[in-house]
């Protein structure tokens, strides 16, 4: 346990770092000043050995603003592997992997929880040279967390900025009483670097994957509004394009991570998961996904119920159903689009598509396009349906 100072307050100045080797509890307020870091573990050699960093603050936590940003910081601590390809490849030349996945990859592989993400960011690879993901960050704050900097675990790029992918981004878990500032909280994909992509004789800027937030609000009368959606993000990146032809590539791009988000009211596994992505400016976006629900990290892992959760898809993500799996609402607008993949998706209570309700019944894919719905199924065999339930819904006020 580190004691507050004589006023109640552990200051993190400019120039300070702050990495927990074990589950740490902080007394009292805690201010992150410009340029100080509050942060997580370095690298490993491995995903089995990294333990995420769990920091609880019996206070208020301020992340203060500047020229560079005090912050909370996962970036660049996760994991590099010794082998090439890495989790999720098993081939070089890749991007890092974790809340989503590039558009070279054809199965599902995104992978980790998306209720209480606690998994490092993979690693990109090109056969040269191996670059980490971001790390986790569990940050439990008892008070109010005020952000006017910035809470970030993204994608991260090598030093060899030319000749690598990229490591994916890393795990951000928070819980607070309240969320409040100016500032950001990331989680967000990114490009830099350049692969040769033989096949279509170009040079290529690969993106490196996006990761996981998770948020909670223990204080009945908070909500998300205070802090605003839109600077909550675990967004891909659109912008895979050839140095040679100046063409984008879609097997370059990388899809949205998840964005989890939970206040008093809704209850443990009741609040919204958003899947948002950056707007596909180049329109040709035609094989990244994120997988849903993901892969487990480990055998071990349990899957994840959503069936009191609802699934918001928007902002041009596309989401690939990887199971039979429902939840309590499902809402898809903005541009995004639903892969059934051959599974039975159920939204237990609606669906709305663009703020319209779509009435109960079972549908396929074909049967939704039909409609104008942004619902495909590539599957063999195209079996998958969207199920929603009749029934009468009574709401007490």
């Amino acid at each position: 346990v580190v004691p507050a100072s004589a006023d109640g307050t552990n200051y993190f100045h400019k120039g300070w770092g702050f990495e927990a080797l074990a589950p740490y509890t902080i007394t009292g307020n805690v201010v992150v000043a410009t340029c100080a870091r509050l942060g997580t573990l370095c690298h490993r050699t491995t995903p089995d050995d990294y333990p995420y960093s769990q920091i609880t603050v019996l206070g208020d936590v301020d992340v203060q603003m500047g020229q560079w940003n005090g912050q909370p910081d996962a970036n660049q601590r996760g994991w590099i592997s010794t082998v090439a390809g890495g989790l999720g490849t098993g081939r070089p030349y890749h991007t890092g992997i974790h809340g989503g996945q590039s558009g070279a990859e054809r199965e599902p592989r995104a992978y980790g929880s998306i209720f209480s993400p606690k998994e490092p960011g993979g690693d990109g690879f090109t056969g040269s040279y191996s670059t980490h993901g971001s790390g986790a960050l569990k940050l439990t704050v008892t008070g109010t967390l005020n952000v006017d900097g910035t809470v970030e675990a993204g994608a991260t790029a090598h030093f060899y900025a030319d000749s690598n992918g990229n490591g994916a981004g890393g795990s951000l878990d928070i819980t607070c009483a309240r969320l409040t500032g100016s500032g950001k909280i990331l989680a967000n994909g990114i490009r830099t670097g350049s692969i040769w992509d033989s096949a279509n004789q170009a040079q290529l800027k690969p993106a490196g994957a996006p990761g996981r937030i998770a948020i909670r609000l223990t204080d009945p009368a908070a909500t998300f509004a205070t802090f605003g959606l839109a600077k909550i993000q675990a967004m891909g990146w659109h912008a895979g394009v050839s140095e040679i032809t100046g063409q984008a590539q879609s097997n370059c791009y990388v899809s949205a991570g998840t964005v989890y988000l939970q206040d008093a009211k809704a209850g443990e596994k009741a609040g919204t998961i958003y899947v948002r992505d950056m707007e596909d400016t180049n329109g040709v976006n035609t094989a990244s996904f994120t997988p849903f629900p993901s892969v487990k990290f480990k055998d071990t892992d349990a899957e994840e119920d959503f069936s009191s959760a609802t699934l918001d898809v928007s902002s041009y993500a596309r989401v690939k159903i990887s199971r039979d799996v429902a939840v309590k609402t499902l809402t898809v607008s903005g541009h995004g689009t639903i892969d059934l993949n051959g599974c039975l998706l159920t939204a237990k209570r609606r669906c709305l598509v663009d703020g319209q309700p779509l009435a109960p019944g079972r549908y396929t894919a074909a049967r939704l396009a039909e409609k104008g719905l942004p619902f495909k199924d590539t599957s063999e065999g195209e079996k998958g349906v969207l199920k929603i339930p009749g029934g009468m819904v009574l709401h007490f006020r």
